[in-house]
């Protein structure tokens, strides 16, 4: 989904024939999807990377808490802050430490459980987009 229509609807039809679902996180392909009942993410997507590391704790929450209703895509990227991570990434390892301290805290987990957040993964999506193929193949998919 980088920006070209014609990119996005092959991509759409090999995810289609392999059972896949496809990232679609841009207008206009979010409207596309969604008309041809697709779920596709509701909001901005998040990318770790682009957060302050100073204070990134207190935004982490700040955003758990003021997540609105919807599909939302965080893009995370944890890992030990180990010298093995820093050989591996020595640009982002500390991106990948601070990322790895929140996702796996006592007050992210508690953030959770009381915004009543759930957390899914890319098969539940798949899952949705094999529903959908489904109901197309028994005629029921929308135009």
């Amino acid at each position: 989904d980088g920006g070209r229509g014609d990119i996005l609807d092959l991509t759409v039809a090999l995810a289609r024939e392999y059972g896949l679902a496809a990232r679609v996180w841009q207008e206009p392909g979010r409207g596309k999807a969604r008309r041809q009942g697709l779920p596709v993410v509701d909001h901005e997507f998040l990318d770790s990377y682009q957060l302050d590391l100073a204070g990134k704790q207190a935004s982490y929450a700040r955003l758990l808490c003021d997540l609105p209703a919807g599909l939302s895509e965080w893009a995370c990227h944890p890992a030990v802050g180990n010298e093995e991570a820093r050989a591996a990434d020595p640009e982002g390892w500390l991106i990948r430490g601070t990322d790895y301290e929140f996702l796996t805290s006592p007050q992210a987990r508690d953030l959770v459980r009381q915004e009543g957040i759930v957390i899914i993964d890319y098969r539940v999506i798949q899952q949705a987009w094999a529903a959908v193929r489904a109901d197309t193949s028994a005629g029921r998919f929308p135009s």
